[in-house]
């Protein structure tokens, strides 16, 4: 009789325990929560709230409805060559600007407008810090391989430019709704990362055994070897013959 009531204290302890650990663990959506309102305040001194959260894994085929020609489209560069996006609503990349540029966020008047360079070069801040800052906070091993080294590459032109360089077969899909200057504005973030069964099938992946490897001619060595040949004149001089 004792040993059962020991064994059941013991079972409500270790309950209890492991649901203590669950509500502190860092799990992906509360890092993002806590990283993004971190990165907002000390990227742009602007108040940032992440008021909803939905991550989804897709086929690439299927990526269609997360890519709007309307929003800022980023190619996101990730480590052994792999490529991801990022996309941020006009509503959210109009409040980053004003912010930027006018030290004050203004209702979104619904005016919409072609997204250039200067919005992502402004813009990639936000995602870059975010994924730098939420990564090593997060407990979960995959949710940290899964955003690990991945930074703003370029603007995409376009949706359909940007689904023809993800050339992975399946991506999480990562979609941040957020609230600006204390609800000023409303507008999304959605993070597109090549999911980790996919990067365990690509052929990005496989790393060349170390004699392969080293037989590889590096860039630098192949550019040393080029023959050139260079001609200068170095100054044309008229003379006349007596």
């Amino acid at each position: 009789m004792g040993d059962t009531h020991t064994d059941s204290a013991l079972r409500k302890l270790t309950s209890a325990g492991r649901a203590l650990h669950q509500a502190r663990a860092i799990t992906l959506q509360k890092g993002m929560r806590l990283a993004l309102a971190r990165v907002a305040d000390e990227s742009f001194d602007l108040p940032m709230a992440m008021i909803g959260a939905t991550i989804n894994t897709v086929e690439a085929d299927a990526l269609g409805d997360a890519l709007n020609d309307d929003a800022l489209l980023m190619q996101m560069d990730g480590p052994a060559r792999m490529r991801g996006a990022a996309t941020i609503d006009a509503s959210l990349v109009g409040g980053i600007i004003q912010q930027q540029t006018l030290g004050t966020v203004r209702e979104d008047d619904g005016a919409g407008r072609k997204m250039t360079r200067t919005d992502a070069a402004m813009c990639a801040p936000l995602v870059d810090n975010l994924l730098a800052t939420v990564t090593p906070m997060l407990d979960s091993k995959a949710d940290q391989d899964l955003l690990d080294g991945f930074r703003y590459g370029i603007k995409a032109e376009n949706a359909r430019t940007l689904q023809i360089g993800l050339d992975a077969t399946e991506y999480v899909v990562l979609k941040l709704t957020v609230d600006v200057a204390q609800g000023v504005r409303q507008g999304e973030l959605r993070l597109i990362l090549p999911s980790l069964e996919s990067r365990a099938h690509s052929d990005l992946d496989v790393a060349l055994p170390e004699d392969q490897a080293k037989a590889q001619p590096q860039l630098a060595d192949t550019l040393m070897a080029v023959h050139a040949d260079l001609e200068m004149v170095v100054c044309r001089l008229p003379m006349t013959v007596d």
